[in-house]
């Protein structure tokens, strides 16, 4: 297996960052721990964590400065539907808030060959989205105590876990931190034939790795004894109010899910 890909940040990252999203909407890269099924599946309208990265992303790049609210109709409309269609992407829900005013807006059909219109209750899967929402959480658990950010992450786990010390290639594993993870500097790969192997020494370069996150995630359910599920609930969720959020599939969602597609617009993978 290749080392982990490093890269610099464009210029234009923000753009994109969004373009990315808008034409692979569900992707397999998200955090996943017991749930089989994907990572966050979240609703638009209570996600304002979500909704407010759309609008620090897309809509400055779109109107600048400018009000929001006075051209978000007509010529944002225009623009996402003209980006749907070069783009392959079947359908998609964009969320704007500006001064505490949030705007909705729902395109497309959420599973191509179907008639089955998006609205602005459909669930979607935010994939790798979810790695900022688990921070949140790591960081309210240190504000807490409960973990320490410069703490080996092998001191929190069990011994005889998943992720005990036979995981790992080499014994490098015990300078990973959950602050180094969190930097995605914990030379862990994302994923792949050989998800124990550390390819630099922890905290000196940078690498995106979901295998790192899915470590901390271990780390986190040893220390409180409870399911990462339960804690995004508990922490996240429910002071948010983002009732219609979980971190594992839920069958309500299925009636209102869209389904995973392709670059090319193709069903990539079955709910």
């Amino acid at each position: 297996m290749a080392r982990p890909e490093r890269f610099e940040l464009p210029t234009n990252w923000f753009e994109a960052s969004y373009s990315i999203q808008l034409s692979y909407g569900r992707v397999d890269c998200g955090l996943y721990t017991h749930n089989p099924n994907g990572s966050l599946y979240s609703t638009m309208p209570p996600m304002k964590a979500f909704a407010a990265m759309l609008s620090v992303f897309l809509l400055p790049a779109l109107f600048g400065l400018e009000s929001l609210t006075a051209q978000v109709s007509s010529s944002v409309d225009q623009y996402i539907l003209r980006e749907m269609a070069t783009k392959s992407i079947p359908g998609l829900s964009l969320a704007i808030i500006e001064n505490g005013e949030t705007i909705l807006r729902s395109y497309g059909i959420r599973k191509t060959g179907s008639l089955e219109s998006v609205d602005n209750n459909t669930v979607f899967e935010a994939a790798s989205l979810s790695k900022p929402v688990f921070a949140l959480l790591v960081l309210e658990l240190a504000d807490e105590g409960l973990i320490d950010l410069d703490r080996p992450i092998q001191e929190y786990v069990d011994a005889d876990s998943q992720y005990g010390s036979n995981f790992f290639e080499d014994e490098s594993h015990r300078l990973i931190t959950p602050r180094i993870v969190l930097s995605h500097t914990s030379g862990l790969p994302n994923g792949g034939a050989t998800p124990g192997r550390i390819f630099f020494t922890p905290g000196s370069e940078f690498a995106y790795s979901g295998t790192g996150f899915r470590y901390l995630a271990a780390a986190v359910e040893a220390v409180t004894r409870h399911s990462l599920d339960e804690l995004l609930n508990e922490y996240i969720f429910t002071p948010l109010e983002m009732y219609n959020s979980s971190f594992t599939w839920r069958e309500a969602f299925a009636d209102s899910v869209a389904w995973g597609h392709d670059a090319d617009g193709e069903v990539s993978r079955e709910i």
